[in-house]
């Protein structure tokens, strides 16, 4: 972050981070912030695209990610002698290939580009607006029980952008009223509940048979699933 408050340490994030352009805050975001943000969500992005097999999905049909990506990207930074107090900007450079993973998985860009969406959120903004599903950059870290830095979840901020970007007050309890709970998988009947165990987004899924459900509602874990892994056709490298 404070390599954001100055021109020498905005050059040393660009060429760290392959940047086309020294970053500039923007949307409230500090230049080293924005940086931040590009280096966290790709490991957001990269965790739920960890097939055990090359996969085009997360970059939406573009370059191709490899098997593992978690793996990939973290072998940038297994080197011990980054932990020295002098290693900073090697450091920063280990993560700013970490990242290519993802944002230039073979290479072949002469330089990247901080988005402009500094919520990172897109087309999924709305769907919180309405119903309040998790979004990955409002969800409060603390730099202990995770890799990032601490960052308070602010239910009220959240409440204003909704309603001065569309109008809207979010409803907390819409998913609950709709699906039940897990009232509601108790009630259900023919359901499978899949989720793979490498996918983040596990975390708030059923991963385990709820006491008292018909026999019919089986939850299944996939251990080398990742994001949408029960939907995609069968490849050699399943487990």
């Amino acid at each position: 972050f404070a390599h954001g408050e100055s021109a020498a340490g905005r050059e040393v994030l660009q060429r760290a981070f392959r940047l086309c352009e020294p970053p500039a805050a923007l949307g409230g975001q500090g230049a080293g912030e924005r940086v931040a943000y590009f280096a966290m969500m790709a490991f957001d992005t990269l965790a739920m695209g960890n097939f055990p097999f090359p996969s085009d999905y997360l970059t939406n049909g573009g370059a191709t990610l490899p098997a593992h990506p978690v793996r990939a990207a973290c072998a940038h930074l297994a080197d011990a002698a980054l932990a020295d107090e002098d290693s900073e900007e090697a450091l920063l450079e280990a993560l700013g290939k970490a990242a290519m993973t993802l944002y230039d998985p073979d290479g072949s860009a002469a330089c990247v580009k901080l988005p402009t969406d500094v919520t990172y959120d897109g087309i999924w903004d709305y769907q919180y607006c309405t119903e309040l599903l998790p979004q990955e950059t409002y969800f409060a870290r603390d730099g202990n029980a995770d890799m990032f830095w601490p960052s308070k979840y602010d239910a009220a901020a959240q409440r204003r952008h909704c309603k001065d970007r569309y109008g809207i007050e979010p409803d907390e309890y819409r998913i609950a009223r709709l699906y039940g709970g897990l009232a509601g998988v108790r009630n259900s009947t023919n359901l499978v509940l899949s989720n793979g165990e490498l996918d983040p987004w596990s975390a708030g899924g059923v991963v385990a048979n709820v006491s008292g459900a018909h026999a019919s509602v089986i939850a299944l874990a996939m251990p080398t699933g990742a994001h949408h892994s029960d939907l995609f056709f069968a490849n050699i490298a399943d487990d």
